[in-house]
């Protein structure tokens, strides 16, 4: 239970971090893109695993705050596109 509140809680801090993220990713290069892209993948599921080691929530709370919120999370700019402002 406590995983799943610390999920919502970490929910809206880690997305606006995507959001910000993601202005920056439509402006560099494709290898840097691809290098951060990658990174902000990897410590998502960092934060996520090592939540989910300390706490082992109950395999339904796994699958819907561990499994899909950490999809959700890993795509930093999941929903927000612009299309003027990409180059």
């Amino acid at each position: 239970m406590v995983f799943s509140f610390i999920m919502l809680f970490l929910l809206w801090p880690i997305r606006k971090i995507g959001w910000m993220l993601s202005s920056f990713l439509y402006k560099v290069n494709t290898i840097i893109c691809i290098i951060m892209v990658t990174a902000w993948g990897v410590g998502v599921g960092f934060i996520i695993g090592t939540l989910d080691w300390n706490f082992k929530p109950h395999i339904v709370l796994k699958i819907v705050f561990g499994f899909f919120e950490g999809l959700y999370l890993s795509s930093p700019n999941f929903g927000m596109l612009n299309e003027s402002t990409i180059p």
